[in-house]
């Protein structure tokens, strides 16, 4: 391995971590009788795949006690590296001089001053970049890394990876080191048994000693490839695919996907099966101000050690009890029963994006701002000794970090919001994620609604308090350019306006969403608007229903029997009233209503339609749509309109002595409905009957 010539004495001991990065994972040795000998490489592009990549810089050398400023300005100042990540050669000759300058001004004290002095490098070439290039770059970093970037703390609390995960997945690269030590003995033995490795005493020891140090290497190279599976076994699908999204697209590919993902509200962001890509980031109506070198290193710093002090509150007692919210809401253990938290019994997904897409419906996390949530005194105290910045480095963690040390970092913005500026509070708004369920296609005629949801992350926190700020919001949305629809005003949330598809013409068209809004912030107002940008969408020929699941009697079987009425006794009680003028309303009456409930995850989502049968009608009372995607559970309450003057009648005039009324509710599965859910895989393409009870406890007749 070339060493650098600003490398210094480290790299001395790091030459061996450079040889690891050309001997990948190991397999098996055939010592033991009957154990095959693995297939040999005779090239480590040969072991290449979709999840195991070799450094693909190694020329530039490792020196790892400079810390990350180096490696950022090492890459971008390469000429090839530079060409990768759509440097102009102008730039990288700039950041080489940057790295040349740095190198030469290295000072000789500790390794935090190196890497202190590296980082204020690293920030001067940032803002010779643009953030798409800078974005590339990040990424060549981690491939730079190999597996050791799942040693580093940015990594880690971006992929969220548990305390069992980063001792495992150290044991997995110790196990390469082991196995890589162990062919070192062998050849050593080999050549221990030649007697003389740089001078061999025939030609036949000369083609062994060859042999030896062949195998070597092609057994590192398997190590290597071995250890990247392990560690790719030990991550959850979700960690797997967004480490891939995080690392890009290996050079010489394609980079458009990771351009996609540049920017900072989607560098977390996952996609959804069948859903595409999330749309460009908010287009910020008030820029930030850009930061000098010293201000950008000083930034990074406190977000640091914000980041680690998070980690460590959230493995503290307080947060791992039954009843704390980062449990109940954010985390792994199920909820108590019978409480609020029942509502989030599904897959607590990595990113607040995510989460959005999940839990639509986000008025319901209101009930989490009394929750248990514990932010230790140390943490609030270095926040306290480094305001305004540690602010902006609380804010930027609460965006990006994943969801369980994002709502800490909330939680702590929350402690200080009455020390928010105006330009701080500016960009807790542009923070606000869209997150529209669209599908890459849809088929041309059939009727579809393009919904979303959008938030700005954890406003239920921060604007719950309109003498601290206060925000009122608007959303536009745009088919083609042309204004499709408006919603009425809103908050720190609001449904994102439907988009009605069915009509259009085959070909390409886009979707976009823009938000208005008013900041309030004692007395002063800020407005501004946001864009989710435009979003691409198909409009392809009709084709057969692929989303539409094949039918089989087993299927029909798991499918009928998971879904159930529950007994009326435990319905929901609701009252009924009408208006009595003057803003009054007088009760007309008291019911319960029924729940249907899947019980159980099918292998395919519901889409379906609701309508309700009393005795023989042929008249239903329709209901909303019940949706849901493969793989969850879920408890559909069978109501429309609180206060449906028919409704009351039917049950009147049918029940029995105890109030009690038999009906059909009959699911209809629908296409339009199926892709209008980008969280479907597949639906379930047969009705269903189900008998189900209403109850009137009370009504009070004219």
């Amino acid at each position: 391995m070339r060493r650098d010539k600003f490398a210094g004495p480290p790299c001395l001991a790091l030459i061996c971590i450079g040889v690891a990065v050309f001997f990948p994972p190991t397999a098996t040795a055939n010592d033991e009788p009957g154990v095959a000998e693995p297939k040999r490489p005779t090239t480590i592009t040969q072991l290449i795949d979709d999840w195991f990549w070799p450094d693909p810089y190694s020329h530039l050398g490792h020196v790892r006690s400079n810390g990350a400023g180096w490696e950022w300005v090492r890459i971008a100042g390469d000429s090839r590296a530079g060409s990768d990540a759509g440097l102009s050669a102008k730039q990288v000759t700039a950041i080489a001089a940057i790295y040349r300058q740095a190198g030469a001004s290295t000072p000789p004290g500790t390794q935090a001053d190196r890497k202190h002095h590296w980082r204020r490098a690293e920030s001067k070439a940032r803002q010779l970049l643009s953030e798409t290039q800078q974005h590339r770059i990040d990424q060549l970093v981690i491939q730079r890394r190999g597996y050791r970037a799942f040693l580093a703390p940015d990594l880690t609390t971006r992929l969220d990876l548990s305390t069992d995960q980063s001792a495992r997945i150290r044991d997995a690269i110790a196990n390469h080191g082991k196995r890589i030590a162990e062919y070192t003995r062998r050849l050593k033995a080999e050549t221990d048994r030649t007697g003389n490795e740089v001078q061999p005493t025939s030609k036949h020891e000369e083609l062994r000693l060859q042999t030896a140090r062949r195998e070597k290497v092609q057994l590192g190279w398997l190590s290597h490839q071995q250890t990247w599976n392990d560690i790719r076994e030990i991550l959850s699908p979700d960690q797997a695919k967004q480490f891939q999204e995080l690392r890009g697209a290996r050079p010489g590919k394609p980079i458009a996907k990771s351009i996609a993902a540049a920017t900072r509200s989607t560098v977390n962001a996952q996609q959804t099966p069948d859903a595409t890509a999330d749309p460009p980031a908010s287009q910020l109506g008030h820029p930030q101000r850009v930061r000098t070198a010293e201000e950008q290193v000083a930034l990074e710093d406190i977000k640091k050690q914000l980041r680690d002090r998070l980690l460590e509150d959230l493995n503290a007692a307080e947060n791992r009890s039954p009843g704390s919210v980062i449990q109940t809401s954010y985390g792994d253990g199920p909820p108590a029963k019978g409480s609020p938290q029942a509502l989030f019994r599904s897959m607590v997904p990595p990113t607040y994006r995510e989460y959005i897409r999940r839990h639509p419906k986000l008025h319901q996390l209101e009930f989490d701002r009394d929750a248990s949530v514990f932010v230790s005194e140390e943490t609030t105290a270095l926040l306290d000794q480094a305001l305004p910045i540690s602010l902006d480095a609380a804010i930027d963690l609460m965006l990006n970090a994943p969801v369980r040390p994002a709502r800490l970092a909330a939680e702590l913005i929350r402690q200080r919001r009455t020390k928010l500026s105006v330009e701080q509070w500016t960009q807790i708004v542009n923070g606000y994620q869209f997150v529209p369920a669209i599908r890459t296609a849809y088929p041309v005629g059939v009727p579809v609604q393009v919904w979303g949801t959008g938030a700005i992350p954890f406003g239920f926190l921060l604007f719950d308090d309109p003498a601290i700020a206060g925000v009122v919001t608007k959303t536009h949305s745009r088919l083609d350019g042309k204004s499709a629809a408006t919603t009425i005003a809103g908050g720190w949330r609001c449904n994102l306006p439907g988009v009605s598809l069915g009509d259009e013409s085959l070909g390409n068209h886009t979707v976009e969403y823009q938000l208005d809004y008013t900041l309030t912030v004692a007395a002063q107002t800020t407005t501004g608007q946001l864009s989710s940008g435009k979003i691409p969408l198909t409009i392809v020929p009709d084709q057969p229903d692929t989303l539409a699941a094949v039918m089989s009697d087993q299927l029909r079987e798991i499918v009928s029997s998971a879904i159930t009425a529950l007994p009326i006794a435990r319905g929901r009680e609701r009252v009924y009233s009408r208006s009595a003028g003057a803003g009054e309303f007088e009760r007309v009456a008291k019911l319960r209503i029924p729940y249907l409930e899947l019980k159980r995850p099918l292998p395919v989502g519901l889409a379906m339609t609701v309508d309700v049968y009393f005795a023989d009608s042929d008249q239903p009372h329709s209901r909303p749509e019940w949706v849901v995607p493969a793989g969850e559970i879920s408890r559909y309450e069978v109501e429309g309109m609180i206060g449906d003057a028919r409704l009351v009648q039917t049950l009147s005039e049918r029940a029995d002595p105890e109030g009690l009324v038999d009906a059909r509710v009959v699911l209809t599965p629908s296409r339009g409905t199926a892709l209008s859910h980008a969280l479907l895989n597949s639906y379930y393409p047969e009705s269903i009957e189900i008998q189900a009870q209403w109850q009137l406890l009370s009504f009070d007749s004219d």
